[in-house]
C-alpha cells in the first residue's frame, strides 16, 4: 500500500517545483510592492501572495481542463520566475517608515509558551489521523472527494455532486485545490493530514501581525492561539480536510496587511488577496469579507478613499471571485443554493427539499428555552469548554468597547467589522441546523464564530498586556483541558512538537540576537535544510500512514472501506450515505459518483424509479455500487431484482455488489 522509494522522491521533486518557484515569487512581489514590512509581517504578505500564485495557476488550467502534474509545474515555474524577476526591481523603503514599538521579551516568551501548547493539541490530533486516516464526516463527505475529484478529471469547474442533494456542491473550494496539488505531487493524500498543520502556523503569524503596530503582538497571538485551541477547533480542524482554520488564517491575514500597511494601496491589494482568498475558501467569510472591505474604505485616509476601495477591489475580485463564476457559469447563480432576487423575478436555484428543511439559524430559536437549555447551553460547553460563558462575555465586551470614541480609528472599525461578522452568524442558515425542534447541528457549527471571536479578545484589551495575557492563558488552559479539547491518544506527540515548536523558536530568537548575524544568507541555507529534512522524515511518516489509513474495523462502513484498498481503476456508485472518500483507494484511482440524476440549473436528486435507477447505473458505467447495510433498501431490490449480472462481493458483509454486465432497465420487475 505504500509509495516505492523512487515514487516518493519524484513526488517531493514535483511537489517543490510547484511551490518553490511560487514561493520565491510571492517573495519577490512583496518586495516589489510593499518593502515597507519587514519581519513577521513581511513574511506573512510573502505567503499571501505565494498562495494566491499557486492558486491562480491552478485555476487557470482547472478552467480548461488541465489541472495535472506537467502542466502545473510548468505554470507554477513560469508564473514564480516572472514575480520572481519583477522581485528584483526592488524598491527602496518608504520615506517615513515607522518601525514596530518594541516588545518586552517576557511577554513573547509568554506567546511561545502558549503556542506551543496549541501546537501540542492539533499535533496530537494530526498524529491520531496519521494512524488511521482523516476522520471528519465533513472531509469524507465532499472536502476530500473534491479534491480527489479535481486531481482524477483535471478540471476545476465541474460539478461534483457527494450526496442525493447539490448541498455542497457550489461551495468555494481553495482549500479542496491545495489538497488536490499534493495528489498531484505524490499520487496519494499523504500530504493532507498535515496540511493543516501549516494553516495553523499561518493564521498564529497572522495574530502575532495584527498586533505587531500597536506594541500588542503576543497579546493579538494568544487571542488567536485561544480560539485556535477551542474543542471545536482543535477537535475538528488538525488532522483533517476542514477548511475553517484555512479560513481564518487568510482573514486575520487581511486585518494584519491592512493595518501595517497604513494606507498604502500596494498594502491595502494585498490584503484584499487575503481577503478574497478567505472568501474563495468558506461561504461563511462572506460577511465578515463585506464588512472589512467596507472597513477598509473607512480606513482610507480622507479624500483616498476610491483609490483604497479601488485598490482593495482589485486584491479581492480576482483572488475570490473564481468559484462564484463558475457557480453562475454552470447554475446560473453565484450562490445557487440562496434565492438571490427582488419579488418575483430571482436568479435560478438549486431545490434542496431534504437539507433545505434543516437549515435553521441561531436567530430561529432564539425565545425558546427549552431549545436554550437542552441543546444551545450543553453545545457551548462542548464547542468552547467549561468557561464558554467567559469567552463570549470577553469576545463581546472587546467588540462593544471597540466603539468607544476614545479608541483609536483601527479599533472602532475592527470592532464594528467583528459585530457584523458576529449578528451575521445568529442568522446564518444552518447555524441551528436539524429537524424542527432539534437543532443538532449547532454544536459543530459553532466553529463559524472563529473571525469575531478572535477579533474580540484582540480588542478587549489597550495597552496593558499583562493582564490580557493571564487571562487568555487560563482561558486556553480552560478549553485544552476540556473533555474534547486535548487529543485522547498521541498525547505525548503533540507535546513533543510543542517542544520543538519552543526549541525552534528559542535558537531563531538567539540567532537574531548576534551582532554579525547574517539572516538574509543564511535564509536559503535555512530553507533547504528543513525542506531536506521534511523529505527525510516525510518516507516514514507516510509509510506508516498509508499502512494503516482507512483500516479501522470498527467503523460501520469497514467492510468497505477495506475492500476497496485493494481495487484501483474501478468506477464505483454508491447512495444512502455520505463517508465516500475511502472508496477512492489508496491511489485514488477510482471514480466514485452518488448515483443521481443532474437536472438543469445545478439540480441532483435521487431517483424515483427503478428504470430511472438501473438506467444511471448504465450510463455511469459502474463496476460496484456499494449500499449502506441499513437503507437504501429500494436502491438494492432495484438493483439486484434480476436473473443475473449482480454479484455481492466477498468479505463486504453486503455493503458491495459488482456489476458483471450493465443494468437494463427494460426487465425492472413490475410495479
Amino acid at each position: 500500500m505504500g509509495m516505492a522509494p523512487g515514487g516518493y522522491l519524484l513526488g517531493a521533486v514535483v511537489l517543490s517545483a510547484m511551490v518553490v518557484p511560487v514561493a520565491a515569487g510571492g517573495r519577490g512581489l512583496r518586495r516589489r510592492f510593499l518593502p515597507f514590512l519587514s519581519g513577521p509581517t513581511a513574511t506573512l504578505a510573502s505567503i499571501v501572495l505565494g498562495c494566491g500564485l499557486l492558486l491562480s495557476v491552478a485555476e487557470a488550467l482547472g478552467a480548461v481542463g488541465e489541472f495535472r502534474r506537467v502542466p502545473m509545474v510548468c505554470g507554477c515555474v513560469v508564473v514564480g520566475a516572472v514575480a520572481a524577476r519583477i522581485g528584483r526591481v526592488a524598491s527602496h523603503p518608504a520615506v517615513g517608515e515607522r518601525a514596530a514599538p518594541s516588545i518586552q521579551r517576557g511577554y513573547a516568551v509568554a506567546a511561545v509558551l502558549v503556542s506551543a501548547v496549541v501546537v501540542a493539541q492539533w499535533g496530537g490530533r494530526t498524529l491520531m489521523a496519521l494512524d488511521r486516516g482523516m476522520p471528519n464526516m465533513d472531509s469524507l463527505w465532499y472536502h476530500m472527494p473534491f479534491a480527489a475529484r479535481f486531481f482524477q478529471s483535471g478540471w476545476l469547474t465541474r460539478l461534483h455532486f457527494t450526496h442525493g442533494e447539490p448541498l455542497h456542491t457550489f461551495f468555494p473550494a481553495n482549500s479542496e485545490v491545495l489538497h488536490a496539488v499534493g495528489m498531484l505531487a505524490f499520487r496519494r493524500d499523504v500530504l493532507s493530514p498535515v496540511l493543516n498543520l501549516g494553516w495553523l502556523g499561518v493564521a498564529l503569524l497572522a495574530g502575532w501581525c495584527v498586533g505587531r503596530a500597536r506594541g500588542m503582538a503576543p497579546v493579538t497571538l494568544v487571542a488567536t492561539a485561544v480560539v485556535l485551541g477551542l474543542p471545536t477547533m482543535a477537535g475538528g480542524q488538525p488532522g483533517d480536510a476542514t477548511n475553517d482554520v484555512v479560513a481564518l488564517a487568510l482573514f486575520l491575514a487581511a486585518v494584519a496587511l491592512l493595518l501595517e500597511g497604513r494606507g498604502r494601496p500596494a498594502a491595502v491589494a494585498v490584503a484584499g488577496v487575503a481577503a478574497g482568498l478567505a472568501f474563495g475558501t468558506k461561504l461563511n467569510l462572506v460577511a465578515p469579507v463585506l464588512a472589512l472591505t467596507a472597513g477598509a474604505v473607512v480606513l482610507a485616509p480622507a479624500g483616498r478613499r476610491r483609490s483604497h476601495a479601488a485598490a482593495w477591489a482589485a486584491g479581492l475580485v480576482p483572488a475570490g471571485s473564481y468559484w462564484y463564476l463558475r457557480n453562475l457559469l454552470r447554475a446560473g447563480s453565484p450562490v445557487p443554493a440562496v434565492r438571490i432576487g427582488l419579488g418575483p423575478v430571482s436568479l435560478p436555484h438549486v431545490r434542496l427539499s431534504e437539507t433545505g428543511a434543516f437549515n435553521f439559524s441561531v436567530a430561529h430559536y432564539a425565545t425558546n428555552t427549552r431549545i436554550w437549555r437542552a441543546t444551545f447551553v450543553p453545545g457551548l460547553r462542548y464547542a468552547f469548554g467549561w468557561g464558554w460563558w467567559a469567552l463570549l462575555a470577553l469576545a463581546i465586551g472587546g467588540m462593544v468597547l471597540a466603539l468607544a470614541r476614545r479608541r483609536p480609528r483601527e479599533d472602532r472599525v475592527l470592532g464594528a467589522v467583528a459585530l457584523v461578522a458576529f449578528m451575521a452568524y445568529l442568522v446564518t442558515p444552518q447555524t441551528a441546523g436539524g429537524p424542527e425542534g432539534h437543532p443538532g447541528y449547532f454544536a459543530f457549527d459553532l466553529r463559524f464564530l472563529a473571525p469575531p471571536l478572535v477579533l474580540g479578545l484582540m480588542l478587549l484589551p489597550r495597552r496593558r498586556a499583562l493582564p490580557a495575557l493571564i487571562g487568555y492563558g487560563a482561558l486556553l488552559v480552560v478549553g485544552a483541558t476540556s473533555r474534547f479539547g486535548w487529543p485522547p491518544h498521541h498525547g505525548p506527540g503533540g507535546v513533543a512538537l510543542g517542544l520543538a515548536v519552543l526549541i525552534v523558536a528559542g535558537a531563531t530568537a538567539w540567532w537574531r540576537s548576534q551582532p554579525h548575524a547574517t539572516s538574509v544568507r543564511v535564509a536559503p541555507l535555512g530553507a533547504l535544510a528543513g525542506l531536506l529534512a521534511a523529505v527525510a522524515i516525510g518516507w516514514p511518516v507516510q509509510a506508516h500512514y498509508l499502512r494503516g489509513r482507512y483500516t479501522d474495523r470498527s467503523d460501520w462502513l469497514a467492510p468497505a472501506y477495506l475492500w476497496a484498498r485493494h481495487t484501483g481503476h474501478v468506477r464505483i456508485g454508491f447512495v444512502g450515505f455520505f463517508q465516500q472518500y475511502p472508496l477512492y483507494g489508496p491511489d485514488l484511482s477510482n471514480w466514485v459518483q452518488y448515483v443521481g440524476r443532474p437536472g438543469p440549473n445545478g439540480n441532483f436528486s435521487s431517483a424515483t424509479t427503478c428504470r430511472q435507477w438501473r438506467g444511471l447505473l448504465r450510463d455511469g458505467r459502474y463496476d460496484y455500487v456499494v449500499f449502506p447495510s441499513a437503507g437504501a433498501r429500494t436502491e438494492r431490490a432495484w438493483t439486484t431484482a434480476t436473473a443475473g449480472g449482480v454479484v455481492p462481493v466477498a468479505a463486504t458483509s453486503g455493503l458491495v455488489v459488482r456489476l458483471s454486465s450493465p443494468p437494463d432497465p427494460r426487465t425492472c420487475p413490475p410495479r
